[in-house]
This record gives structure tokens, C-alpha cells and sequence, in this order.
């Protein structure tokens, strides 16, 4: 669940390890473009392993399954995109997971609405849905719908413990590059904005406005 701190008894504080990790992954990607699509599919999935080598406290595995679709409307004008995401890791041989290598759902991981490292767990499940339209030119509006948890062991899934945050933003981006895009979240625990740019996408829209940074 939750770790708003991190005192000395969290496994894996003030410390950090040297270890061998192994990632093999596959993906599908059926997509019309992987900057703006407007339909098909994507898909990955991973299996990682980590042990620790300078000491025997960290060993463990995980798999995460990320699947997304995108479904034209009104000619393509407008896009619905549904997504589904799961993640778990699972100690071996007596070995830990260190906290800071724990699954997060938080702004940056999907559920926008909540702060970095608000749920940290061994599992997270997330779904999300979002409605993207045109503004103008490379401009896209969204609307977003998030709803997530996360768990030590599936058998600790419940739906009242699913998690929501919903807000709306735009999206600056082309064919060829993702430039910037603003977002405000609103969850249980209040509002937040959410800021990601390409500085050179920026740069390169300023200079045709006459600006320079």
C-alpha cells in the first residue's frame, strides 16, 4: 500500500546493491503512428530477474503485461483509448525486493491524480481510459479516467480498494514527435498538474513564433 516514508526498517533504505538483471520482453505494435495513433493496437510484455551479486539480501523476479487500444471515432477525428496494465514481483529463495525497486502507481505512473510514490507494492493493476479530440493543428484536448491499486498478493484485490483520479489537458505533438503536454488531475487526495515537454519540440514552435529560449 501506501509508503509515505522510508525509516531505516524498510528493506532496501540507505542502501543500494549491485546486481545482475536479466529483461527479456515481446511487443506487438499495431499502431498508426506511435507519436499520434488513431487505431490498433499495443501490446508488451516482461519477465525480469534480479539478484543481487555483492551480497545475498536481494533476489527476486517480476512480470509486467501492458496491453492498449486505439479505436477511431467520427473518421478518425477522435480517438478512445483504453488501457490495461499489470505488474507483480515475487521474492525467490529467501531473497527481498527493495522498496525503491517496488511497483508504483502515482503521476507518473498512471494514476495522475496522486503524488510520486503515494501506492508502492509488490503488484499494481491499472486501467485507464481517455478520450483525445482535436484543437488545432498538432494540438490534442483529453479527457482521462484512471483507476488502479496495488497489492502484496493477488488473493488482497478487492474493488473497494481501487483507487480513481479524472481530469483533462492538451497535448502538443505530430506524426513524427511528442512536444509537451499539460494535464490537471483530480483524485481523493486533491488537484494536480502534470507537466512533460521535448525541450527541442519547444524550441523549434518558439523560433516560428518569432520566440527564442
Amino acid at each position: 500500500g501506501r509508503l509515505p516514508a522510508t525509516p531505516a526498517s524498510v528493506i532496501g533504505n540507505n542502501s543500494s546493491m549491485t546486481a545482475l538483471a536479466i529483461e527479456p520482453s515481446l511487443r506487438y505494435d499495431s499502431r498508426d503512428n506511435p507519436f499520434r495513433a488513431t487505431r490498433g493496437w499495443f501490446v508488451e510484455g516482461a519477465f525480469t530477474y534480479t539478484d543481487q551479486v555483492d551480497r545475498d539480501q536481494f533476489r527476486y523476479l517480476g512480470y509486467r503485461v501492458e496491453v492498449q487500444r486505439y479505436i477511431p471515432v467520427f473518421q478518425g477525428n477522435r480517438v478512445l483509448l483504453l488501457r490495461a496494465y499489470l505488474a507483480k514481483q515475487d521474492t525467490v529463495g529467501g531473497g527481498a525486493i527493495p522498496f525503491y525497486e517496488l511497483n508504483l502507481l502515482d503521476l507518473n505512473n498512471g494514476l495522475r491524480g496522486f503524488d510520486r510514490g503515494r501506492w508502492q507494492d509488490k503488484g499494481a493493476l491499472l486501467f485507464n481510459v481517455e478520450w483525445r479530440f482535436p484543437v488545432w493543428q498538432d494540438v490534442e484536448g483529453d479527457i482521462f479516467l484512471d483507476e488502479g491499486q496495488v497489492f502484496g498478493d493477488y488473493k488482497d484485490l478487492q474493488l473497494k480498494l481501487f483507487r480513481y483520479s479524472a481530469g483533462a489537458g492538451l497535448r502538443f505533438v505530430t506524426n513524427r514527435k511528442f512536444g509537451f503536454r499539460f494535464q490537471v488531475a483530480v483524485s481523493e487526495d486533491g488537484v494536480l498538474t502534470l507537466l512533460r515537454g521535448n525541450l527541442e519540440f519547444l524550441q523549434q514552435r518558439a523560433a516560428k513564433l518569432g520566440f527564442g529560449f
